[in-house]
């Protein structure tokens, strides 16, 4: 089965399926994401939607239904990389960086003054609610992010207060913990972000996962899209291991510089 794809700029779902609306293509890529199933079993259920749609001239939602439900009612497998196990074995490597970041912002403004590095109880509080909200993402995808689907109003609602959640005790408690030098503070905090990037890159080297498991595939698709889309995440990969660097980097220097 053959059919050409021009690697244009048109939205991706208009790509994968182009006679199904981009609305319920949308919902049901997500819907399968949060479930852990992998691109080429979404890619391939989207093109037996889309061929229908383009045989029947009916309407996704009126041949299949809700896309969020019709998804959930195909039963498509998890892949193995989103089984307890693994989620946790990626995810602890970011809780190490992060806190590698949080010893760095926190002794960066104390040693710009001059002074010694306090860590409060609201910002511990703040620090155990962010990785609580971290082990949620990686392990219940489905039902954190999945409480963000439907009106925009609940995104729009929730996301803010999730990160009023995690900042509110560093504002409210300001009662002192411990208090540290500034400048090995520091020093700890980017060996600390170092130890877990390193982690972080023998496990993508260990793993080696394929990166298809990630690529939105139908069976269409030809070498050539292939190894776009195979690009694509390669990229996505190296962005994820130098996002937490690079920020820490950035509000390092703009409090050293100009605090």
């Amino acid at each position: 089965m053959t059919r050409s794809r021009s690697a244009d700029a048109r939205p991706l779902e208009e790509t994968l399926a182009p006679h199904v609306d981009r609305q319920w293509v949308g919902d049901f890529i997500v819907e399968l994401r949060l479930r852990g199933v992998a691109g080429e079993d979404i890619g391939a259920a989207l093109a037996e939607v889309d061929s229908h749609c383009a045989e029947s001239g009916e309407s996704a939602a009126a041949s299949f239904g809700e896309a969020a439900e019709y998804a959930r009612s195909m039963g498509l497998p998890e892949t193995e990389q989103q089984a307890t196990a693994a989620v946790l074995r990626r995810t602890l490597p970011t809780l190490v960086q992060l806190a590698g970041m949080l010893a760095v912002v926190t002794a960066a403004p104390a040693l710009a003054a001059g002074e010694a590095m306090t860590v409060t109880v609201g910002a511990l509080v703040s620090a155990v609610v962010l990785v609580a909200v971290i082990l949620a993402l990686g392990l219940w995808p489905e039902k954190t992010l999945g409480a963000l689907a439907g009106p925009r109003w609940k995104a729009a609602v929730i996301a803010p207060l999730s990160v009023a959640l995690i900042v509110a005790p560093t504002i409210l408690v300001r009662q002192e913990l411990l208090a540290a030098p500034a400048g090995p503070s520091i020093a700890v905090g980017v060996v600390v972000l170092l130890a877990g990037v390193l982690w972080d890159l023998i496990l993508v080297r260990r793993e080696a996962r394929d990166p298809e498991q990630d690529m939105l595939l139908t069976p269409w698709d030809g070498a050539a899209e292939r190894d776009r889309r195979r690009r694509g995440v390669a990229w996505a990969e190296r962005i994820r291991l130098l996002m937490i660097p690079t920020a820490t980097a950035v509000m390092a220097a703009v409090f050293l510089l100009f605090d």
